[in-house]
């Protein structure tokens, strides 16, 4: 078992086999291994990123322990327990998420478990319209509604139990960060092409300025004149070459560094999970009063900086429900 399957597997701290060091390492590791290696030639690497690596570390259990769940997820499971309904029409469409995954279907060949522990996650989208509503007074009236949908389920980490899973998400958060690190690099890595591109520019430019001293253009006595703008564009191709002195003395490793202490850091900046709950209808609108709802349903949104929120929760799926390919291809049509 590896150090980060230890942390994320819900240990408690009392239980740890090591300090805080080893787990900031384990982290740090991860994170370089996932972006560029290069960086553990960087001096003190990982006295650099410790602080923030514990940052991540905490912010992740926190994650991973706000998932509800596991929820059974099954057609017979919908029957019975009304929570349910909002995600799922009709009982037969709660297996269609785990027998489209691939991952499921690869996780059920591979073991002889009768079922698996997923993420299951779905797009949660809420909209505004005007429909006609019953009031308490029996009067039919034009309303502002808002309607919650759950749409495009996806099924993450399909494991053999619930530590197993809470393991294999915390390393792919941990993952989502540094790729986030990574593609602001990326970004750096195209205004130094910019910077370059524009320094090219700024010459051609200055030599053309100053060529207007010479030739047939010193014809009239203006000899000992300064070129127009030279002075201006002097200067600008001065402060881009600073600007590419900075890159050329710390090369890439060092900023990537820094972006990697900064993600880790502010783990929440970029993935967190927010609980709330909803009082809907039978047809999934929100009722102003809890009282006047058929169902009160607790939401567990995971939010990602670059997509829309999900709805979330850790869903126990059994292997019987799995539906033969024939037969999930026959209810896609029928859908």
């Amino acid at each position: 078992m590896g150090l980060l399957d230890w942390v994320f597997g819900n240990h408690s701290a009392s239980r740890t086999p090591t300090r805080d060091e080893a787990f900031a390492a384990a982290i740090i590791e991860r994170v370089i291994d996932a972006t560029d290696k290069r960086l553990k030639l960087v001096p003190d690497y990982r006295k650099i990123l410790r602080d923030s690596a514990l940052t991540t570390l905490q912010h992740v259990r926190q994650v991973l322990q706000a998932f509800p769940g596991p929820v059974a997820v099954s057609a017979a499971a919908w029957t019975s327990d009304r929570a349910l309904r909002p995600f799922f029409a009709r009982a037969s469409d709660a297996s269609m998420p785990f027998s489209r995954s691939r991952d499921v279907r690869s996780f059920f060949a591979g073991t002889v478990a009768d079922e698996c522990i997923a993420l299951l996650a779905f797009e949660h989208v809420e909209r505004e319209l005007v429909a006609a509503r019953v009031g308490s007074d029996g009067v039919q009236r034009e309303t502002v509604c808002t309607t919650v949908s759950f749409n495009k389920p996806v099924v993450l980490a399909p494991s053999i139990d619930l530590q197993a899973a809470r393991i294999e998400l915390g390393k792919r958060m941990v993952d989502y960060l540094a790729m986030k690190a990574l593609a602001q690099i990326t970004a750096l890595k195209e205004q130094k092409k910019e910077l370059e591109e524009e320094r090219a520019l700024l010459k051609m430019r200055l030599q053309m300025a100053h060529a207007g001293g010479r030739g047939l253009a010193g014809m009239g006595g203006e000899t000992n004149a300064a070129p127009v703008g030279a002075d201006a564009l002097a200067r600008d191709l001065e402060a881009n070459e600073q600007a590419l002195a900075r890159y050329a003395a710390t090369g890439i490793m060092a900023p990537l560094l820094d972006r990697l202490r900064e993600v880790l850091g502010d783990p929440g900046a970029w993935l967190r999970v927010d609980t709330h709950a909803v009082a809907l209808d039978e047809m999934n609108v929100k009722a102003a009063e809890t009282a006047a709802a058929g169902l009160e349903v607790q939401i567990c949104e995971l939010r990602l900086v670059d997509r829309s929120p999900y709805a979330v929760m850790l869903a126990r799926f059994p292997r019987a429900e799995l539906l033969p390919e024939q037969d999930l291809w026959r209810a896609a049509e029928q859908m």
